[in-house]
């Protein structure tokens, strides 16, 4: 008699109800996040595909970029700014938002700057595609001093 009332007992979640589905649950929760991220895997497989055929313009991308790297962190022990930020390659933030760095100054109070890094011939493309994130263009013989001097003017 015990054995067949042991048997019979509900499970935890027979008593409390069953338990929502997870991914249901989830999909109306985060259904924006959900959208952006299905958003961001269609479009990072698309480029790098593309990008496979790229390799000179890939170097040449991650010249400008360091050489924007190395003038950030001159002004960071300049003091001129705070910090800064580089974004990963093919993130939500590079691929999507165009968004190459991001920089923190204070004026008054703490505020940041993203913006992005390309050469001359692409200035324009990037502007039309995303007009909210300032464009730096970078020349490969351009010196620190002057790439320093463009990020100064994104804060004026």
């Amino acid at each position: 008699m015990a054995r067949s009332r042991r048997l019979k007992r509900r499970t935890q979640n027979q008593r409390l109800g069953e338990m929502p589905n997870k991914t249901n649950l989830w999909s109306k929760l985060f259904k924006e996040d959900i959208k952006k991220a299905k958003t961001l895997n269609r479009v990072r497989t698309s480029i790098k595909r593309k990008i496979i055929y790229q390799i000179n313009e890939q170097r040449v991308g991650m010249i400008r970029e360091e050489k924007v790297r190395r003038a950030l962190q001159a002004l960071k022990d300049k003091k001129k700014i705070m910090s800064f930020l580089s974004t990963a390659k093919f993130s939500f933030a590079d691929l999507i938002e165009g968004i190459d760095f991001m920089f923190i100054y204070v004026n008054g109070t703490y505020q940041t700057c993203r913006f992005s890094v390309t050469g001359y011939q692409w200035a324009k493309e990037h502007e039309e595609r995303h007009p909210e994130v300032p464009v730096i263009a970078v020349k490969l013989q351009e010196s620190r001093w002057s790439i320093e001097r463009k990020i100064l003017n994104l804060i004026t």
